[in-house]
C-alpha cells in the first residue's frame, strides 16, 4: 500500500534505509537516483506519475 510522505519525509525515510554513510545531501542523493531511474522509464511514465506527487515532492523530479 503507498505511503504518503511529505519531502522531508521522503528524504528521511529514503536516506534511512541506507547502508552508508552520505557524501552528499540527503536531496541530492534522491535526485540522482530519480535521474538514473529515468533513463529506463518512458517520458509519458515520468509525466503520470509527476502529475500525481504532491508539488513539493515534484522538484526533486528530473
Amino acid at each position: 500500500m503507498p505511503v504518503k510522505a511529505d519531502r522531508e519525509e521522503l528524504l528521511h525515510r529514503v536516506c534511512g534505509e541506507l547502508a552508508f554513510d552520505l557524501q552528499e545531501s540527503e536531496e541530492d542523493l534522491v535526485k540522482k537516483v530519480l535521474q538514473a531511474l529515468r533513463k529506463h522509464i518512458a517520458a509519458g511514465e515520468c509525466e503520470d506519475v509527476k502529475s500525481t506527487m504532491p508539488k513539493d515532492l515534484t522538484s526533486i523530479l528530473p
